[in-house]
């Protein structure tokens, strides 16, 4: 009938023949999923995930930190460190709670720039890892970020919906750059492999 909310039984993943949530179309592990990190199927990053790339960002950051692109790019994660509430909205006090905490514990515009980078080259490696939806992707790049600083078990809990806005507040100001490095590194990778077929020295080695 029009208007009336249709009653789910069973979760709405196929695979799961888990009771739903009241109101829900989800278990309670499911929809806890998709509050907490933007899609039912999504799992939280694992060290081992991300810890592979982050060598290979602070070689590419250090190759290029002084390049005009960089120092901009920097300016604008100083931004995103300075982000101050505008409308008192709960989300973007949050959010303004999260990036002094991070200030506060040491954490640096060069910090935020290289984390944004390392979540992108992860992206580059596992494209599908948050199923393809950009409200998966800003949260766990929101919790990706403030975990850069350690976290409290007490006191205010951050919401998805803040941690949201934090990954939207990053990706505007760190994206572009990251993206850019990458290519620029995958780019310098494949000429030195080049160079290497083209000379028949196999004992030379390729850029990383």
């Amino acid at each position: 009938m029009p208007g009336v909310r249709p009653i789910y039984t069973s979760c709405a993943i196929p695979e799961c023949r888990r009771l739903v949530r009241a109101w829900s179309r989800y278990c309670p592990k499911h929809a806890t999923r998709l509050t907490r990190y933007g899609d039912p199927l999504v799992m939280p990053l694992k060290p081992k995930e991300w810890l592979p790339h982050e060598r290979y960002v602070a070689d590419a950051f250090a190759r290029y930190a002084s390049r005009r692109g960089t120092q901009i790019a920097l300016d604008l994660a100083a931004g995103v460190l300075a982000y101050r509430s505008v409308h008192g909205f709960t989300y973007q006090l949050e959010a303004e709670r999260e990036f002094r905490r991070l200030t506060d514990a040491g954490v640096t515009p060069a910090d935020l720039l290289r984390r944004a980078a390392v979540f992108y080259a992860l992206l580059k490696h596992r494209p599908g890892r948050f199923g393809d939806r950009q409200k998966a992707e800003d949260i766990n790049l929101g919790r990706f970020v403030s975990r850069l600083a350690p976290m409290s078990r007490r006191g205010n809990k951050t919401r998805s919906t803040s941690y949201r806005f934090i990954g939207e507040l990053v990706r505007e100001g760190c994206a572009l750059w990251a993206g850019a490095l990458l290519n620029t590194m995958e780019r310098e990778a494949v000429e030195a492999r080049e160079r290497v077929r083209a000379s028949g020295d196999l004992t030379m080695e390729a850029a990383p």
